[in-house]
């Protein structure tokens, strides 16, 4: 599905050991530790957290969140615009930055931002995880006469300030469409298809265009602060700031607009232990998620304490057990009594040391729709058989089983996770050891990262283990709990959805509105808990190693937890 963007090799890596190479650190570089590849840089294939968090650096979108309060500013349009509700509609009314320009100097207009809502509804194309964030967005107004001015149409209830309004990133027309094969295409006509343009033959040969663009850094031109300097797969991604970037002529001081660094070098680094010798040893400026012991070790260690800021805060970064919903030894009964095999209190001291927060269920402890008033799946080994025997399974020497349409079921399952995290393998062997105790067999299944995202698109797992990075300003579940993302290649991997979730969260995406919105999300909580596709362990206390050689940084509960943009060199 995912068209892979890996064909740059500029430079070449020094060994690390036999196996691994870590570039040397240059003075002008801030080296970053992430564990994963971004696998594309295409502006409408959010694949992950660390794909967007690079696609954010070359491209902007109408609005950012402010890390310091979490706030929208306006970042390409000059203020942040106030929903006018017209009958079921909500009307948005934007003016672009006069400052805001391409890199060529092509001044941003109407006819861009209208360009990238079409990419990220267009058929044949990889947009299968963007396109569920933003189809609140109907249609978009604009003249020629004023192109800097435009109006987006939204569907919904007294619509707010939606953070998902204006986020999107803007791409230049003008490079991304430059047989101007889709301007003859309203907006419109993509939000509202019916599948006909699947057979379109503008958009079959804009598709076609699209995929040789998007594999071709050169193309790689947004708004952003940032240029690709170089990409080395599964190693390396270097990024240079622009000279001219269109920004400095606001000479704002603004965090929205802090550009810091001159180079970012991120390393790909999967294996935590190798991370921290990494930062040891002097060739990382910042890693974040320090494994537990390892955080214990530096923060007791009076050289490190010398060198590096340590820090914690709160995060939205969630953890839990995942049950693959189509398998039909995983009916609901069935779920609900493996929920009571899951020990959240041991794991959080014994894989977390503390550095937790434990919840029921995707909202915050500190979120004030948070349902304080369900009763979380506890360790309860004899509430756990009970539930199994209600689901028809009869235990024997051999294990649980049950017969359904005169097959015998045997209930055997294989919990998959990503190997080269500590965390999830405790908290898998924890898991399997309660299930043992009851006659249950759980094979651990660790996988290479990619090899286990692989699984989850393509439906092939009994139960996972994962983690999911979340955020503060709306909740737009589309993506992630609708059943119409349960698709082979969507994000809902679980297969969790009924007809009231469904209903649910096609409110919440498109109805935004104080007490509703509150009674939904609340009510959201209590189906997700009761289906139990999903158990939910905690969310992480982010621990966090900075070189002191910047001064003290800001931190923040989202991805990657420290904003990377305004490190300041001492």
């Amino acid at each position: 599905m995912k068209t892979r963007l890996l064909s740059i090799i500029f430079t070449v890596f020094a060994l690390y050991s036999c196996t691994t190479g870590i570039q040397e650190k240059t003075t002008e570089s801030t080296v970053v530790q992430i564990s994963r590849d971004p696998g594309s840089l295409n502006p409408i294939e959010f694949l992950n957290s660390t794909n967007l968090m690079m696609i954010n650096l070359l491209y902007q979108g109408l609005y950012k969140i402010d890390v310091t309060d979490y706030k929208l500013k306006p970042l390409l349009v000059e203020s942040v615009a106030q929903g006018e509700q017209r009958g079921d509609t909500v009307v948005f009314n934007f003016k672009l930055r006069k400052e805001a320009q391409w890199p060529d100097g092509k001044v941003i207009s109407a006819k861009d931002v209208a360009f990238s809502l079409k990419l990220l509804n267009c058929p044949l194309l990889n947009n299968v995880n963007s396109k569920p964030l933003f189809n609140s967005i109907r249609d978009i107004r604009y003249s020629d006469d004023s192109p800097e001015e435009f109006q987006l149409i939204c569907i919904g209830e007294a619509l707010p300030n939606s953070f998902l309004v204006g986020d999107f990133p803007i791409v230049p027309a003008h490079i991304f469409d430059r047989k101007e094969m889709l301007t003859e295409i309203p907006l419109s006509r993509f939000v509202n298809d019916d599948g006909s343009l699947r057979e379109n033959q503008a958009v079959r040969g804009y598709a076609n265009f699209f995929d040789g663009l998007s594999a071709d850094p050169v193309n790689f031109m947004g708004s952003g602060p940032y240029q690709l300097e170089s990409w080395i797969p599964d190693q390396s991604v270097k990024f240079s700031r622009k000279q001219n970037w269109w920004a400095d002529a606001l000479k704002s001081d603004d965090v929205v607009f802090a550009a810091q660094p001159q180079l970012i070098d991120f390393q790909v680094i999967p294996s935590e232990q190798t991370a921290v010798y990494a930062l040891k040893n002097g060739t990382l400026d910042v890693l974040w998620s320090v494994p537990t012991d390892e955080f214990e070790q530096l923060k007791s260690n009076d050289q490190m304490q010398k060198d590096f800021h340590l820090l914690t805060n709160d995060t939205y970064r969630i953890s839990y057990f995942g049950f693959n919903g189509r398998k039909s030894i995983l009916d609901k009964k069935t779920r609900q009594a493996l929920a009571h095999l899951i020990d959240k209190e041991t794991v959080i001291q014994l894989t977390m040391k503390g550095y937790a927060v434990p919840t029921l269920g995707f909202v915050h402890p500190q979120d004030p729709n948070y349902n304080s008033s369900i009763s979380p799946y506890s360790l309860n080994p004899e509430k756990a058989q009970a539930l199994l025997a209600e689901a028809g399974w009869a235990k024997s020497d051999d294990g649980w089983s049950r017969i359904v349409d005169g097959e015998r079921e045997t209930l055997r399952l294989n919990l998959s996770y990503e190997g080269v995290n500590e965390a999830y393998e405790n908290t898998a062997t924890i898991f399997a050891s309660n299930a043992a105790s009851i006659g249950i067999e759980v094979n651990l299944k660790p996988m290479e990262r990619r090899t286990f995202f692989q699984s989850l698109r393509a439906h092939d797992f009994d139960m996972f283990i994962r983690s999911k990075t979340g955020g503060p300003m709306a909740y737009n579940f589309m993506q992630f709990l609708h059943s119409s993302a349960a698709v082979e290649g969507g994000s809902n991997y679980t297969a969790f959805g009924t007809q009231e979730s469904d209903s649910v969260v096609h409110f919440l995406a498109y109805a935004y509105g104080g007490d509703k919105d509150k009674e939904h999300v609340l009510r959201f909580q209590e189906i997700v808990h009761e289906e139990a596709n999903m158990i939910f362990l905690y969310f992480s206390q982010n621990r966090l190693a900075v070189s002191k050689r910047y001064q003290e940084p800001v931190t923040m509960m989202m991805y990657p937890y420290v904003d990377i943009l305004s490190l300041r060199a001492n």
